[in-house]
């Protein structure tokens, strides 16, 4: 009779894509000596604290 068996980690990616980078999107237009500019805004912060999911399987 053969018995087998195993341990491992396992990782999960169920996030929300590019929540590691910074996105920017474009805002109102700007008047900088009377020419007009378009603007860009930080429109979500990259998330600092983000991990790898473990799953611990044994």
């Amino acid at each position: 009779m053969k018995v087998r068996a195993s341990a491992g980690l396992l990782g999960a990616d169920a996030i929300t894509p590019y929540r590691f980078l910074s996105t920017y999107a474009y805002g109102d237009k700007v008047m900088i000596g009377g020419n007009s500019y378009p603007s860009m805004y930080t429109a979500a912060v990259p998330n600092a604290t983000l991990t790898w999911g473990k799953h611990t399987l044994i």
